[in-house]
């Protein structure tokens, strides 16, 4: 066991939090939102497929998850 005192640090948000506002900002480069879109959380994916710089092609492919009338 170590006797050091823990150091406490401001708690940073979860990056899932992050990869969620990012997924939503349609100023993201598409590049992004093409790889984000193969991200295991279906809510960074719905937020990709919903995001208006999605690339047609990337939202072709989560067309299979997501339809249009889903969005």
């Amino acid at each position: 066991m170590s006797s050091e005192p823990k150091i406490e640090r401001p708690m940073d948000p979860p990056p899932n939090d992050r990869v969620l506002l990012i997924a939503s900002d349609p100023a993201a480069p598409s590049e992004i939102l093409a790889s984000l879109a193969e991200h295991e959380d279906p809510e960074v994916r719905a937020r990709v497929a919903a995001n208006p710089n999605t690339p047609q092609s990337v939202l072709m492919w989560l067309r299979i998850d997501f339809p249009p009338s889903s969005l």
